[in-house]
């Protein structure tokens, strides 16, 4: 089970205001004394990025490096209104059947190719060819669509065999990845699409076709994002920003106070009297996580090793080596189970084990299990895993 933060979560006003509202602007307003101009806003997270392949990420702030980094045909304004994004406008047919999309033109990707439809029709083609295996994360997206046309440079249009009611919010949420960067793993059975890493390399950002393009990127530690030169959209106001991701929220809050941080998404609740009585402005929201079950539901791996334990052969709670946290899957009925961790070390370091245990209302049977990161090794998982039933 993935637990999730289900409470009013506090935010440091910063980082909202930074990235949605006063990033970017228009020409007519680039002077406006009210904006600082230029900088890098660095912001800390305790959420790790699981991968920054569209293929395979999974976390939130994996979803927030494409946000910056790709296209997208349109998005969501302040009121949660769908508004042109890469797509200046689009209509569909009296039958729903077709929706043709307008795009923005004369665009290039940051290394300066050309950004046009063909990067659309190619990237949504591409998911419903292997929407059945790799591409299949994304596959909700794309129901009844049956294909994906460019009928010109700055024109796209999508052939539906029955018509989708919520098509536009779908397909708005698509990111558009490069073709001539993309086109050699969609080959065969499509499984090279999951291998690409889609970091830096060699000393060279990730090919950007948003306001930003991601220059260096650290596992567990940081990703940074800088401005695209060949960004078709307003001109961003600062120079970059970037996840400085931390272990701990001691550390987080600490780095924070101490400036080597500008922002942080989330205080914890013993340190929000700190944190605002020495100047910092927070935001109060309503949280937006959840609770939910992961089930196994593939019927080709009803004995997968991961879903088992060793010793018993029975289902139980898969770790999760990235972080710190845990997904856990739950197969039959019966109470939940509540995760119970040691704290991390406050000087910010990352252990180089942890040990969490599922706890089980009393007279009922649990697991423990501890997970190391020390390489891999002949049990499979990435540093071990040793299990034992109490």
């Amino acid at each position: 089970m993935r637990l999730f933060n289900t409470r009013r979560k506090v935010i440091v006003a910063v980082a909202v205001i930074a990235l949605t509202g006063a990033a970017c602007s228009s020409a007519s307003n680039s002077s406006s004394p009210t904006v600082k101009q230029g900088g890098v806003l660095r912001i800390g997270t305790d959420s790790t990025i699981d991968s920054l392949n569209p293929w395979v990420g999974f976390q939130a702030n994996a979803y927030a490096v494409w946000q910056y980094t790709y296209p997208y045909l349109g998005e969501y304004d302040a009121h949660n209104n769908i508004v042109p994004y890469f797509a200046r406008s689009w209509q569909s047919s009296s039958d729903g059947l077709t929706w043709t999309f307008h795009l923005v033109s004369g665009a290039k990707w940051s290394d300066g190719q050309p950004l046009t439809a063909k990067d659309v029709a190619w990237t949504f083609n591409t998911l419903v060819k292997f929407q059945n295996g790799p591409t299949a994360a994304w596959a909700a997206n794309a129901v009844h669509l049956k294909d994906a046309v460019a009928t010109t440079p700055d024109t796209v249009t999508f052939h539906y065999s029955h018509p989708v009611g919520n098509a536009l919010s779908e397909l708005i949420l698509m990111p558009i990845l490069p073709q001539h960067v993309w086109a050699r793993y969609a080959t065969g059975s499509g499984k090279a699409l999951r291998t690409y890493p889609n970091t830096p390399q060699n000393g060279q950002p990730v090919i950007s076709g948003g306001p930003f393009m991601l220059v260096k990127y650290q596992k567990d530690q940081l990703a940074l994002l800088r401005r695209n030169p060949h960004w078709w959209g307003p001109k961003p106001h600062i120079d970059g920003w970037g996840f400085q991701i931390f272990s701990n929220d001691d550390a987080m809050v600490t780095s924070l106070e101490s400036h080597q941080i500008d922002a942080i998404e989330t205080v914890p609740f013993t340190d929000v009297g700190t944190v605002r009585s020495r100047g910092f402005k927070l935001v109060q929201s309503p949280g937006i996580m959840f609770y939910d079950f992961i089930f196994n539901s593939n019927p080709n791996k009803p004995n997968h090793r991961e879903l088992l334990s060793p010793r018993s052969g029975r289902p139980s709670s898969t770790p999760s080596i990235a972080g710190r946290s845990s997904r856990w899957r739950w197969r039959g009925t019966g109470p939940a189970a509540r995760r119970s961790c040691p704290p991390p070390p406050a000087d910010g370091t990352t252990p180089t084990s942890s040990r969490c245990r599922s706890i089980w209302p009393r007279r009922t049977r649990y697991w423990t299990h501890s997970v190391t990161r020390r390489g891999p090794t002949a049990s499979g998982w990435p540093g071990g895993t040793q299990w034992r039933t109490r």
